[in-house]
């Protein structure tokens, strides 16, 4: 990547031990990923001593805890320097945080030239409440750092918290639950401690109570958890691994949080992970392939009752624990985070100065435009964006691994080599490898070298047996695919692929699947079904069927009519095949995908039908406030489509 001058502004005291964060951390890592200059600035005449310090044209990487604050000094220098800023948590989300903080970030970050944001939550809260153009915020999530299972103790007894002891991170909601907790005749004789760690100087009077085994502000009358609860301080190194190893669950009790790289380190070590539902948390804590959650997802405050279910219900422990083993394979390395956070600033360099909307294929809203002569390559998802934004890939992924058909993936047998076309970030191989036996070799296929990379990293290392996993990349188009590109393939494979495709072009992939077994998942179907119904679905439905079926670039594509075409053309070629019906189900539980799929379905829908503009703003703010009110439920047909050849089954 060839930036010219690159530097990364970072907030001082980066590294000091007492203030370690998990902003920190990313701060560090990105750097070292970059091999880029960091420098600190603590305060705005700091900030101006570096920022003038950069020649014309240098691309600049700022934390937004130094920037946000400071509009005075950032948005004169976003004219000569291009400007990105890394927002970690917005700074009015902080608890007690200065609200007239709001406005000095917006302006800061209208006038960059990009956003790096560390989860979905963030960027939403970016473009929301701050007016940022879609385009120009790009979700960068955490890596982590593989790391060995850990041991734990008995299995129940130790509990983990990690983070400042600040209010924001609400370690008094989890005292105050674990001494609820301690009353229950159920609980009372049980053996079980609970660790505090992490720094304690940004809030020392908080942290004093809470060494007293007290929730801040606690009556008189709640049990003594002195002996129970620990605030060790912050821990780094051999310690804070020493910490984990010996822990049996995490638990995030926070009010608000950005993303939760403590629930990810945890999960790399395969400790399931309690967790207030808030913020990116849900982001972080995923799903498992097979699409099981690795933990407890919880309202703020509420985490008493899930508490008295983890140390009381053996049979939740194992299988949360089983479910957080699954989720270590699918997580991505701090190397796939500096390559993505590199994507964004290498396109801002290459940009004009003044070109500030700029799109590194990471926005959801990204368009793209279809190359003549190269039909495969035109690759839109169902809401009219492309497939291969790891945005829109990370958000569906969970929606994906519950709706694909495991029964299919029973019938499978002898399959060691596997082809996964257009394999984008790789979601096909997290679900799928997992559920086949080792030794598997996968040949991840895409046109994007970033989300190969992506891929890569993240593709589980065994086979449901232990047996190993390997995985190479083939960067390429899908156009021309023959059967001598498939040589030595047991099983050929996609997700999402069938729709985007014209009737020939299905043709052409039967062809060159040659006699091999071939699962194709997730194929749009046209069925959508709203709780509760109005009567604008079914013209909005036809509307977005159509576009579905719309001419790109003198292609047809097949949209909810792939299904039936795969499975003729499979059948012509003497198949047996079989398909099932794999809907997305959304709702609240989804709620960022559900709102993402539902404002693409109706801008796709009125791009086809000009006259539903009109009613659109009306219907989606209908339907956005039963979201919120968790009233709202969607279920989106797909289909998934085995084909075995030679009349096999």
């Amino acid at each position: 990547m060839t930036l010219g001058t690159l530097a990364v502004v970072v907030p001082a005291g980066l590294d000091d031990p007492a203030l370690t964060s998990g902003g920190n951390a990313y701060d560090r890592r990105v750097i070292a990923g970059l091999g880029a200059r960091g420098l600190e600035a603590g305060d705005p005449a700091a900030l101006d001593r570096v920022l003038a310090g950069l020649p014309d044209g240098a691309v600049v990487l700022l934390d937004g805890l130094v920037a946000c604050p400071a509009p005075e000094v950032v948005v004169p220098q976003a004219e000569r320097l291009r400007i990105v800023v890394l927002v970690h948590l917005p700074l009015g989300a902080e608890i007690g945080a200065d609200s007239s903080l709001d406005a000095r970030e917006g302006t800061v970050l209208r006038a960059a030239a990009a956003v790096v944001a560390t989860s979905r939550w963030t960027a939403e809260r970016v473009i929301s409440w701050h007016g940022v153009d879609r385009e120009r915020v790009h979700v960068v999530p955490p890596g982590v750092d593989p790391a060995p299972r850990a041991t734990g103790t008995d299995g129940r007894g130790r509990l983990l918290c990690v983070g400042s002891l600040t209010p924001t991170k609400g370690q008094d909601l989890l005292v105050a639950a674990l001494a609820e907790v301690a009353e229950l005749a159920e609980v009372a004789e049980l053996p079980w401690t609970c660790d505090l760690v992490g720094p304690v100087v940004r809030d020392p009077e908080f942290a004093a109570a809470l060494r007293l085994g007290r929730a801040p502000g606690a009556g008189p009358a709640q049990p003594d958890l002195a002996g129970r609860v620990q605030v060790t301080g912050p821990r780094t190194g051999a310690a804070l691994e020493a910490t984990y190893a010996a822990a049996d669950v995490l638990v995030v009790p926070s009010r608000v949080e950005s993303y939760g790289m403590v629930v990810t380190e945890a999960l790399a070590r395969g400790i399931p992970v309690i967790a207030s539902r808030v913020g990116g948390v849900p982001e972080a804590l995923g799903v498992a392939p097979g699409g099981r959650v690795p933990g407890l997802l919880v309202e703020p405050g509420g985490l008493a009752e899930a508490l008295r279910r983890w140390l009381t219900e053996p049979s939740l422990r194992a299988e949360l624990r089983r479910v957080a083993d699954g989720r270590r394979s699918t997580l991505e390395g701090w190397e796939v985070t500096a390559a993505r956070v590199g994507e964004v600033l290498r396109i801002v360099g290459a940009a004009p100065p003044t070109g500030r909307s700029v799109a590194a294929g990471s926005a959801v809203s990204a368009q793209v435009v279809p190359e003549q002569g190269a039909p495969w390559s035109a690759r839109l998802s169902a809401t009219g964006s492309p497939v291969c934004t790891p945005d829109w890939l990370a958000l569906r992924e969970p929606a994906d691994a519950e709706a694909r058909d495991r029964s299919l993936v029973d019938r499978l047998s002898g399959i060691r080599t596997v082809t996964d076309l257009g394999c984008g970030s790789g979601s096909m191989g997290r679900w799928l490898a997992p559920l086949l036996p080792g030794p598997q070799v996968w040949r991840l296929h895409d046109r994007d070298p970033v989300l190969l990379d992506r891929a890569l990293a993240g593709m589980p290392r065994c086979g449901a047996n232990g047996g190993p996993v390997r995985a190479d990349a083939v960067l390429g188009d899908l156009t021309g695919l023959t059967a001598a590109d498939l040589g030595g393939t047991d099983l050929v494979t996609a997700s999402a692929l069938l729709d985007l495709l014209t009737s020939d072009e299905v043709v052409d992939l039967v062809e060159a699947c040659a006699g091999r077994t071939a699962l194709f998942a997730l194929s749009v179907s046209g069925r959508v079904r709203f709780g509760p119904a109005s009567p604008l679905d079914a013209e909005f439905a036809a509307a977005f069927d159509a576009h579905q079926r719309r001419r790109v670039g003198g292609r047809r594509l097949l949209g909810p009519d792939a299904g039936p075409a795969a499975t003729a053309a499979f059948e012509r070629a003497g198949y047996t095949v079989t398909v099932r019906e794999t809907p997305w189900r959304l709702g609240p539980a989804r709620a960022a995908l559900t709102e993402e799929w539902l404002r693409g379905w109706i801008s796709a829908a009125c791009e086809q039908e000009p006259r539903l503009a009109a009613a659109a703003p009306g219907y989606l703010g209908r339907r956005l406030a039963e979201l919120a009110a968790g009233e709202l439920t969607v279920e989106v047909g797909h289909v998934d489509l085995l084909a075995v050849p030679g009349g096999g089954s």
